[in-house]
């Protein structure tokens, strides 16, 4: 085993404790809103040793290949508030944050600010911005075209804006900036502004919030796997390492 060995064992503890650095995010957000799973891809370490007498590999490893973001969608979960939003479709909210930025988001919790605008529990408003009548009135809805309707002192119906949604090619391509936003990248592709049919380009549904798509049993058996590959490697390395002390003792 020796040198060669540790290093592929090294190699595998390395890829499945970001693994399990990956799956226990996971599972600390199965109560997040709007919060999608990440999914960690391994990949074979091709041997750098050429090969052995008898055509095998002298060495081998494992790395962490990538992650990817499954964007399906998790179960509304109702709230009862008007400015909760959930996406029934594959858009995304856009965000402005205090950088200018433009951050997009599948978590619709908003709320009035005291200028009027809609913005997001860290204050970051809508983009293109929304704003109500202040006072806000007492009937303010959110329909499934995202049209922010309310009835005026004549009763008549008032659109103070429009929450707009946004899609991507490869959505799976975003890049994930903390706090349940992302931003696009040239694997993602640009923002595209979504048409609320009901087709592809969803709807919105007001009065509730998209709930984590975590699978907690899923999630749980991915730990373990994982705890167990990093055990197994774990013990390899130790292995090799005694293995080679005993040559060096050997030789001196």
């Amino acid at each position: 085993m020796g040198v060669n060995g540790m290093d592929a064992a090294r190699s595998g503890m390395l890829a499945y404790s970001a693994s399990l650095d990956i799956v226990a995010n996971n599972i600390a957000n199965v109560n997040t809103a709007g919060f999608h799973v990440q999914e960690p891809h391994l990949a074979d370490v091709a041997p750098e040793g050429g090969v052995a007498a008898d055509n095998k590999p002298t060495a081998s490893g494992v790395t962490l290949l990538g992650v990817d973001r499954i964007f399906t969608p998790g179960p509304p979960e109702q709230t009862g508030q008007p400015f909760d939003l959930y996406i029934d479709g594959g858009g995304f909210f856009a965000v402005k944050g205090p950088d200018g930025a433009v951050r997009y988001t599948r978590e619709g919790r908003f709320h009035i600010a005291a200028n009027g605008a809609l913005v997001d529990g860290d204050g970051m408003p809508l983009d293109p911005p929304v704003k109500v009548p202040l006072p806000p009135p007492a009937e303010l809805a959110v329909d499934a075209k995202g049209q922010v309707v309310y009835q005026d002192e004549n009763g008549a119906i008032q659109v103070a804006g429009t929450v707009k949604l946004f899609r991507f090619a490869n959505p799976g391509g975003l890049l994930a900036t903390g706090d349940n936003r992302l931003v696009p990248t040239a694997a993602s592709g640009d923002a595209q502004e979504a048409t609320l049919d009901g087709g592809p380009g969803g709807r919105i549904v007001s009065g509730a919030l998209e709930g984590s798509n975590t699978d907690l049993v899923e999630q749980m058996t991915a730990m373990l796997q994982a705890q167990r590959a990093y055990q197994l490697n774990l013990e390899s390395f130790s292995t090799a390492d005694e293995m080679l002390k005993a040559l060096n003792q050997f030789q001196a």
